[in-house]
């Protein structure tokens, strides 16, 4: 091995160059060597993760080919394959030290849309906020943590379907008109003056999974923005909902469709709307957010 006796270092690449080297003890290894990084924990997910690999590839290959296809038709309910959903799915349960693994389901996967209204609460109200014009940030290729914003045109004229799976256990105020409601609020221009309005559908209050699924027929002239809410007026209890669809005319975009990135974090920028459904500040006693289920 070829032995380099003396090294100069540019003054302007010293900082670059000390980041990545560091002398070795000068008593008795005065050389240069690569510094020590610890590994993040970021990347200690990933090397757990890939360690279950094998044996969860071992619980797949023993599977019944029945068993399999459930998990390949639940899958295309959240974009993926029967085997990256069960993978997803049992490193989930591994890390979390819940035992065994889960039987696929049609109406949810993995995280879903988890809602709790407490007692007292006279409205609790859930948004997703569309525009005619907006940004989202798209994954730049090989480039970590690096992202474009890109230009989304949702500029639709006709009728809108909204599907989602749902459950709910509510109590519902029937002295107050309560209930638990699907509102679709369109923005916009109608004979040549802003105008808005309003449909709505009532959802079971007290039901197992189910789908629901309805369209809805502007009659503006321009729409320039729609609104999809959750309303639980005078409804106490636990809602989950999951596999979120919106069709339309123009271009197709339900925030967040397999509900695993709820927060209740307020819209930074009307030109910037994240894939996330917004909490309305005003009302309080409830929460919303993502959680894994069986």
């Amino acid at each position: 091995m070829a032995t380099i006796e003396d090294f100069d270092c540019p003054p302007e690449d010293e900082e670059a160059f000390f980041k990545y080297v560091q002398w070795g003890n000068r008593y008795w290894q005065w050389v240069l060597q690569a510094k020590e990084r610890k590994i993040s924990r970021k990347k200690k997910g990933v090397v757990v993760d890939t360690s279950w690999m094998t044996e969860i590839a071992a619980i797949w290959s023993n599977m019944l080919e029945s068993e399999k296809t459930a998990w390949e038709n639940a899958g295309l309910h959240c974009g993926l394959t029967g085997w990256e959903l069960f993978y997803q799915d049992t490193v989930y349960r591994m890390s979390n030290d819940l035992p065994g693994y889960i039987s696929p389901n049609l109406n949810h996967q993995f995280k879903v849309g988890y809602v709790e209204v407490y007692a007292g609460t006279e409205i609790f109200l859930l948004t997703q906020y569309h525009l005619d014009e907006y940004y989202v940030y798209q994954k730049n290729v090989g480039q970590e943590e690096a992202y474009t914003p890109v230009l989304i045109q949702e500029v639709l004229s006709g009728p809108i379907k909204i599907e989602f799976d749902y459950t709910c256990d509510m109590e519902v105020d029937e002295e107050e008109d309560g209930g638990v409601i699907v509102y679709v609020n369109f923005v916009g221009i109608k004979d040549g003056s802003p105008d808005s309005e309003y449909f709505y559908a009532e959802l079971n209050p007290q039901t197992g999974w189910i789908r629901f699924s309805q369209t809805f027929t502007p009659t503006l002239d321009t729409i320039e923005a729609y609104f999809i809410e959750l309303w639980f007026s005078f409804a106490v209890g636990i809602f989950m909902f999951d596999n979120v669809n919106f069709e339309h005319d123009s271009q197709n975009w339900a925030f967040d469709k397999n509900c695993d990135k709820i927060s209740s974090i307020q819209l930074a920028d009307w030109g910037f709307v994240g894939p996330a459904w917004d909490i309305e500040d005003n009302f309080e006693k409830g929460e919303a957010y993502s959680k894994y289920i069986d």
